[in-house]
Order: C-alpha cells, then structure tokens, then sequence
C-alpha cells in the first residue's frame, strides 16, 4: 500500500509532458516498490525478512530474478569465520522465487553476494553488508562497580558483597538481626514533678529542723 498527500503533483506533471522526468520517475518508482519491497541488483531482487540481525540469528532472503530460462543462482557469505556457500532453494507458494537462508553465527561484519548464471553465459549479482551486533547499546552492559557500590553501602552501614561472597552476607545479617539490649540515662528528679515537689519538701524540712534548734 502506498499512501501520499501532496498538493504539486500537478506541477511536476505538467513539467514532464512525455513522462521521462521527475514525475514518470516517480510513479515508475513507486509502482516497482510496490511489486516488491526487496533491493535491487543488477537483474537480482532480494527482500530480506528483517532489517538488522543478532549474533546468533540466521537471515531469511527471498530471491527473483529478472532473467529468462532457468537460471543458475548461487550465494555466498563472508564473515568472521571465512567464507561459505549458500544454496538456494525454491520458495513454496510464491512461484519463480527462491529463498537463501544466511547464518551470522558471531558479531562482526558479514558479505553476502548472490550470483545469477543465466542460460546465454551472463550473470547478474546483488551484494550486500551486514553489521551484526546486539541491538542493545554498549552502555546497557555496564561492569559492576565494586569499589563504588562498597562505599556507599559502608556510608549507610551496610556491606555490600557480590554472588560469589554470599557467605558473608548471611553472616553481616546475623549479626544485625541480634537483638542488642540497650540502656538510657534518666534523671530521676526531672522525669517527674514528685520527685521535684520531695526535693523541696526535704529541703524545708532540713532547714525547720535546724531552725528549732538553733542551728542556723
């Protein structure tokens, strides 16, 4: 399906009377895309199922070729691992269409070339380069911190431990989990206004006694 809103089709129309510029090339254009969404080679289209791959991943090519008879198509691919064939093999339900199974066994750049032997003795190729990688960032796959993580943990009390020093981990979460008995200074005249009103009381009493007396 191809959908366009424009407003100077008209224009580029009446510029291109015989349909040889930029408007006959444009719905020439379009009309091949439509018939088929694949690269173009020299007589060899190829629409591939995916746009980017993964180490790992095998690519699906679905191949036509423009050429009369029954022509001779032949893949190969270079990679990390050097360089391999790549039969060809009919596609069933899609008539003079053959498909190509590509696999990127590890990241790297791969080539992938497809020849056409036509019957007369020529040949048409399609050529094309693959950057295999993850599709993730390469900051997505940070190292661990240690020496960070370590001092942020011991500014808040803590420890911090990686997988293969658990052991301490249980043994710093003893020890933290033990309830720990704890004790508090109090004043025993200011936690209470009796003891403050028998302070005074004692005081008077004292100084009565003494008065009595004569002690004063």
């Amino acid at each position: 399906m191809l959908g366009l809103a424009s407003d100077t089709l008209w224009r580029l129309a009446r510029s291109d009377q015989d349909g040889g510029g930029a408007y006959g090339l444009f719905w020439r254009q379009g009309l091949r895309w439509l018939a088929d969404r694949g690269d173009a080679g020299s007589g060899v289209r190829v629409r591939w199922d995916r746009a980017r791959y993964r180490p790992g991943e095998t690519a699906i090519a679905t191949v036509r070729v423009d050429a009369p008879g029954r022509p001779r198509v032949v893949g190969s691919l270079d990679g990390p691992g050097g360089r391999r064939e790549l039969p060809a093999v009919s596609l069933p339900g899609e008539a003079g269409a053959l498909r190509v199974d590509v696999p990127f066994g590890a990241r790297g750049d791969y080539a992938v070339r497809i020849v056409c032997e036509r019957e007369d003795g020529g040949s048409a190729s399609y050529e094309r380069t693959f950057a295999v990688a993850p599709q993730l960032p390469e900051g997505a796959r940070l190292a661990r911190d240690d020496a960070g993580l370590k001092a942020l943990a011991e500014a808040h009390g803590g420890i911090a431990v990686g997988e293969e020093r658990l052991d301490d981990l249980d043994a710093w979460l003893a020890t933290v989990c033990r309830p720990r008995a704890t004790g508090a200074a109090r004043s025993l005249v200011f936690s209470s206004p009796w003891w403050l009103i028998a302070l005074i009381a004692a005081l008077v009493g004292d100084w009565t006694l003494r008065r009595s007396r004569n002690l004063l």
